[in-house]
């Protein structure tokens, strides 16, 4: 067991540096070699107890538990990199060097047992805290990047970040276990604890570092990257766009973003963005998609078209999936494409 520890606790230091080198291409591996960083100081900690090395273990005493409230405000910044959101950081580490700061000077009147006594369990009350605020921190911060690609891109996939939202439900709810466990004191086991909750914890975390880095599609704020100069033009009116969009069926683009459609028509992007959601009071998502899933519809209905399965006929309209094409044709037309059509033939028969 020391020996995978120890492994465990070499590796992680090693990515660390790694991901370092790396800063300079992505910004978000910065904060990912930070959390493998605290995760090699976690696995050095519980090496030096595996090993009862106590006399090693009293020297950090002052990082005993401290930089362990370093992972969740790590994770937060990174998802918020990944997904192109600033945050003020210094004021999520306060706890982090407050906490640091009593465990380091002991402003207490209390015994040197007693002290660290109250350091680990005030600890204990603050991770716990940090579960429950990152935990809604980070569902904010991923309901304003479903906003905001509905507003810029027409194809969502890969860019919707479900993965994201799954393993950080697990993740804050292993976090929170772990935490009210250790305040309830449910959990008296040090060895349950540290190699129970801990390893999935941590195996949790590096599953999405990895998702962040090797699978995701990067999230681009299309808006925020407009030249300002261009926000003088003139504007154009729905209808105008509409009949543009159709009669050219620039809507057959897989890849039609907010900004090719804003390229394409010499108009600024915040200017297009707005006439969508203000007078089409819908998001470019869907106002996209209503043209696709309208040559759909017709496609279905032209008899040239019958030896066409359902999903060329989604493909040649724009789609660029068939999850994507069902979920969005129900939710514009009410029911799926094979009950439409189903529907359509025997409208015809009758």
């Amino acid at each position: 067991m020391e020996l995978i520890i120890g492994t465990i606790t070499i590796v992680s230091l090693l990515f660390a540096l790694g991901l370092m080198t790396k800063v300079h291409k992505v910004n978000s591996y910065f904060f990912g070699a930070l959390l493998f960083l605290v995760i090699s100081l976690t696995y050095f900690r519980v090496y030096l107890i595996a090993i009862a090395n106590w006399e090693l273990i009293d020297q950090f005493n002052p990082f005993l538990y401290s930089y362990l409230l370093l992972f969740l405000p790590l994770l937060y910044f990174y998802v918020n990199r990944v997904l192109n959101i600033e945050t003020r950081k210094f004021l999520h580490l306060l706890p982090f060097f407050a906490h640091f700061a009593f465990q380091l000077l002991r402003f207490t009147p209390l015994s040197e047992s007693d002290a660290f006594h109250f350091s680990a369990n005030l600890f204990k009350f603050i991770f716990l805290a940090q579960a429950i605020l990152y935990g809604f921190l980070l569902i904010r911060s991923l309901n304003q990047n479903a906003t905001r690609i509905e507003n810029q891109y027409s194809n969502l996939a890969g860019l919707k970040l479900n993965w994201m939202k799954s393993i950080l439900f697990a993740i804050f709810s292993c976090g929170f276990i772990w935490g009210i466990s250790w305040i309830i004191f449910l959990i008296s086991s040090y060895k349950v604890i540290e190699l129970g909750f801990l390893h999935v914890f941590v195996l949790l975390i590096l599953f999405f570092l990895y998702n962040g880095m090797y699978t995701q599609r990067p999230v681009i704020d299309l808006i925020e990257h407009e030249k300002e100069e261009k926000a003088t033009q003139a504007r154009i009116s729905l209808a105008d766009l509409s009949d543009k969009i159709e009669r050219e069926s620039l809507y057959r683009d897989p890849e039609l973003n907010l900004k090719k459609l804003a390229e394409h028509l010499s108009i600024p992007m915040r200017e297009l963005s707005q006439v969508i959601n203000r007078e089409g009071e819908t998001n470019f998502h869907s106002y996209i998609n209503s043209f696709r899933v309208a040559q759909v519809k017709k496609d279905l209905r032209d008899p040239s078209k019958d030896q066409w399965t359902i999903l060329a006929l989604a493909l040649e309209a724009g789609f660029n999936s068939k999850s994507t094409f069902n979920a969005v044709f129900r939710k514009h037309v009410g029911m799926t494409p094979i009950a439409f059509k189903k529907a359509e033939n025997t409208a015809e028969n009758n």
